[in-house]
Parts: structure tokens; sequence; C-alpha cells
């Protein structure tokens, strides 16, 4: 797709870790639909030999190298999970970040890094867009709009976009809502 830009998250650092051998699937691979995408992309009736098609698969290795850890603009910062930060100093430490560094913070709760960077000196002066935890997270505890997760339906819960002005959470909980936020940004 021409004019796109793919942030890296932690699934894509799971598929990479598999297709280049680095570990085998677990029950946390499991769980997230990561064996099922293995399957799906391999071909075969078993995960060992869709592991070993993967890792001769050219096409998929080009993808996961073209993902980016981030991208930003001058008002925004368009992240995975969050990003890494020395907590003195949030405004630049990213660009510099390993990695390694980048893979723990696709793992992590946007809306809880937020809440720790604003107690900093320092925070980032960029709006940061992010998914991976559910908005309904951010909805309910930063808001008190609605449960983090349903106990019979899921109306009880808000899995809209959550845009306080500086953090957009973007995930929907798709596997549980069926649903996909879209955003339109101005710049």
């Amino acid at each position: 797709l021409p004019n796109k830009i793919l942030i890296r998250g932690n699934h894509d650092t799971a598929l990479e870790d598999i297709r280049n051998l680095r570990r085998y699937p677990n029950d946390i691979d499991e769980h997230n639909g990561t064996i099922r995408t293995i399957m799906d992309l391999g071909g075969h009736d078993n995960l060992y030999d869709n592991i070993i098609e993967l890792s001769r698969n050219e096409k998929l290795y080009n993808y996961l190298k073209s993902l980016r850890n981030y991208y930003e603009t001058d008002d925004y910062l368009f992240v995975h999970g969050w990003f890494p930060y020395d907590e003195e100093n949030y405004t630049d430490y990213y660009k510099t970040a390993s990695q390694d560094e980048w893979d723990s913070a696709a793992w992590d709760n946007g809306f809880v890094e937020y809440q720790i960077m604003n107690r900093s000196e320092k925070p980032i002066n960029k709006t940061v867009v992010f998914g991976h935890y559910h908005t309904s997270f951010g909805h309910h505890y930063l808001n008190g709009d609605g449960k983090e997760f349903p106990d019979k339906d899921l109306s009880e819960c808000n899995f809209s976009i959550f845009n306080n002005g500086k953090i957009i959470g973007m995930d929907a909980c798709t596997v549980l809502t069926g649903k996909c936020n879209c955003l339109v940004l101005k710049m």
C-alpha cells in the first residue's frame, strides 16, 4: 500500500521472533492469536511445518522489516503501547532507544504510562496516539465512564476512542467487540 505507515507492535515482535527461529510459540501465542496467524500464513496442517515455511518467507521478512516503532508529526507521536522514556525527560529519549526497549514498551498500558508521565517535570509536548490496551480501561479509570470489562453486556463498557487532549487511545478490544476504532486527524 502506498502512503502508509505501519507501527510495530507486540504481536509483530512475537511473529518475528518465531519466524527467525529465536523461540517456539507458547500459551500466550495461543491466547493472543499468533499461532492462528502462523497457521493461516504457512498453509500446512501442523505448526512446526508452518514455522519452517515462514522462516523462509521473504515477503513476511520484508513486511516485518518495514514496520516502524513510532511515527511523529509536530503535534502527535504514534506508538503501539507506549514509548521508551527516561523518567526525568520524556521529550527525546525514545528517538535513540534500543529495539529491546521498544519491544518492551509495545506491551505497556498507555493509560497507566500517561499517569506516570504526568508526574514528570518534563512530559512530552505531543499528543500520544496509541493502541494495545482497550479504551474501556481509560474511560473507566480516568473518566469514571462505564466498566473496564462487561459483566453481561458490551454496552456496560465504552470502547470508543479515548481522547483527553494529551493522549488518544484507539484499541476497541476488537477480539471482544468486533469493532475497530478509526481516527481522522487534520495536520
